[in-house]
């Protein structure tokens, strides 16, 4: 998938573009969990195809590390949704946190973030 592109950046838009097709499919509910002798990069890309921010960034980095394209992983969170009403329990339903992961990339001088294939 990488073979034509002459620089990092045209690789990793290369492997991005690949795990966006539609042999992957982003899901938050119906995710394999790995057994005790699965790897789990080795499953979503090979097997399952069906995971959530998580698997893709994961993914997509040891595929970039693979190709000699230093990558870095990162995940965090982001802003939340004020629900108004806690039901009694402020501590838990205040706000729901949306979790995120992002790669950030070096190229020939700079640094670039990259938002990675499930779009999340």
């Amino acid at each position: 998938m990488t073979a034509g592109q002459t620089n990092w950046y045209d690789k990793a838009k290369a492997v991005e573009i690949y795990l966006s097709g539609p042999d992957y499919t982003y899901d938050q509910k119906n995710v394999a969990v790995p057994g005790k002798n699965d790897d789990y990069v080795d499953q979503f890309l090979f097997k399952t195809k069906r995971g959530y921010c998580d698997n893709f960034s994961t993914s997509m980095a040891v595929m970039l590390r693979s190709i000699g394209i230093p990558t870095r992983w990162v995940k965090g969170y982001i802003g939340g949704d004020f629900h108004q009403y806690s039901n009694g329990n402020i501590a838990q339903s205040i706000y729901q946190v949306k979790a995120m992961t992002r790669l950030t990339n070096y190229y020939e001088q700079f640094l670039y973030q990259q938002k990675h294939p499930a779009g999340c």
